[in-house]
């Protein structure tokens, strides 16, 4: 389906064609994404109507257009080609690699990078900032960090994870009102992910822009729901 832009009214924000208004909470209808009835549970709305707060990340895939071999969105610059008549939607990059059948494999990365505690442990403080080795790939499965670039290399035990799944999400512009302890979009990634059934947000700091806009460019091969409004809730500050 092709990226519609979003016509937000008074209070809203619109990302990525989804518009989503700040009023967040119980509303009458069918969610335009399960066609289930909304009922209790806790719903927004979309340029399409209401949406359970839970269907908000299967919606926006929806209506993202993707590139056919990357899985990645595709902005104006395209190449469409015809496939059993039907339109196949490509970057110019990836044109030679889809029509050889080879497998498109998602860029690794490592990098020292300075962390939040994500508050596994009562005994953390809220300010617990350390600098770990990231390490993402293919084989990861999940952004991993471990106490030093050298305990990588040696084969030691990793510190610990961010699973990634489909749940989990990546805000690149984070705010005091997302993770109390941000205070640079600049600098600053938030990847939130499941654990134990709850949201756990890890909040990690680059040297400058222009490792964060590596780190995004990485982490957003792996993250499909990136920048979701449903981030910018209340609860998420709690």
């Amino acid at each position: 389906m092709a990226e519609t832009p979003g016509t937000a009214g008074s209070g809203a924000a619109a990302a990525n064609g989804y518009t989503t208004s700040n009023a967040h909470g119980k509303k009458d209808g069918v969610c335009v994404m399960c066609g289930i009835k909304v009922g209790a549970f806790l719903a927004t709305t979309c340029d399409e109507g209401v949406i359970h707060n839970e269907c908000v990340a299967a919606y926006r895939r929806k209506i993202i257009e993707r590139c056919a071999h990357c899985d990645q969105p595709l902005a104006k610059n395209r190449t469409i080609i015809k496939k059993d008549g039907k339109d196949v939607k490509l970057h110019p990059e990836c044109l030679d690699d889809y029509r050889a059948g080879r497998k498109w494999e998602p860029p690794a990365m490592t990098g020292m990078v300075r962390k939040m505690a994500v508050g596994r442990s009562k005994w953390c403080g809220s300010k617990n900032w350390k600098d770990r080795f990231f390490v993402i790939n293919q084989a990861t499965k999940a952004l991993v960090y471990y106490a030093s670039e050298e305990a990588y290399r040696t084969g030691q035990n990793m510190k610990n994870m961010a699973a990634i799944t489909d749940a989990t999400r990546l805000v690149t512009k984070p705010t005091k009102f997302i993770h109390p302890q941000a205070t640079n979009p600049s600098t600053q990634l938030i990847v939130v992910f499941k654990e134990g059934g709850q949201d756990l947000r890890l909040l990690f700091e680059c040297k400058d822009w222009k490792e964060k806009d590596e780190w995004q460019r990485v982490l957003s091969c792996y993250i499909k729901d990136i920048d979701n409004p449903l981030d910018l809730e209340e609860k998420y500050n709690k």
